[in-house]
């Protein structure tokens, strides 16, 4: 199975840890570069296919049709702010990578049931754990 790890986060809707409903992301609109890789990586959970335009015009196919493993989760950093989507089936978590107190974060997928669960902390604690559906 797949996890998908980038730097810079991209989902077209996030939610804070205490939050229940989800946010539309300004920066992922259908022209940007963030929308469209997003959704191929959604083609890529679903094992569809489709194109891909770039910014040159450049029309690009991809087929995941094929694919025989999962697309887990995707995992990003950049954020000085913890964002969680669950957008059109796929998880997404971007951790607050710096905090007010240089905070850290662990991950553990259990592709078993189905979840991961992040523990973020400090060197004051650690956060309750957040545990997302994969």
């Amino acid at each position: 199975d797949i996890v998908y790890l980038q730097h810079w986060p991209m989902f077209t809707t996030w939610r804070f840890r205490d939050a229940t409903e989800e946010t539309a992301s300004v920066e992922n609109h259908s022209n940007s570069y963030n929308y469209k890789i997003w959704r191929m990586l959604v083609a890529r959970k679903n094992k569809q296919s489709g194109t891909f335009n770039d910014v040159d015009g450049g029309s690009h196919t991809y087929d995941f049709t094929a694919c025989e493993h999962d697309l887990l989760i995707t995992m990003h950093g950049h954020n000085h702010q913890e964002n969680i989507s669950t957008a059109d089936g796929l998880t997404a978590y971007a951790a607050d990578i710096l905090g007010d107190n240089r905070r850290c974060t662990f991950g553990l997928i259990d592709r078993l049931n189905s979840k991961v669960t992040f523990w973020v902390f400090d060197s004051t604690g650690c956060l309750d754990p957040l545990e997302l559906t994969i």
